[in-house]
């Protein structure tokens, strides 16, 4: 009798897949930990109103950035069919 191996081969990966998922949210229920940055960045409390408009702005010229730099070849692009 010939075992195919394909599906042995699958059904090992399927039960590590299983058995990972069950072991990693056996241990994620445990206990609620907050991490260590949003420790050091707010010392254990919310961000003020100042730092939430640094904050806003910041991510509004980074977005700024990015959308200038994501049209630049579509830019060249028309530029040469242009020219």
């Amino acid at each position: 009798m010939k075992i195919n191996t394909d599906i042995v081969d699958r059904a090992c990966a399927f039960l590590l897949v299983c058995f990972t998922l069950f072991a990693s949210s056996a241990t994620a229920q445990d206990a609620p930990v907050t991490p260590p940055l949003v420790k050091q960045m707010y010392k254990g409390g919310w961000p003020g109103a100042d730092e939430l408009k640094s904050v806003h702005e910041q991510f509004l010229l980074q977005r700024a950035v990015q959308s200038y730099m994501m049209t630049l070849p579509t830019l060249n692009v028309i530029g040469l069919r242009d020219g």
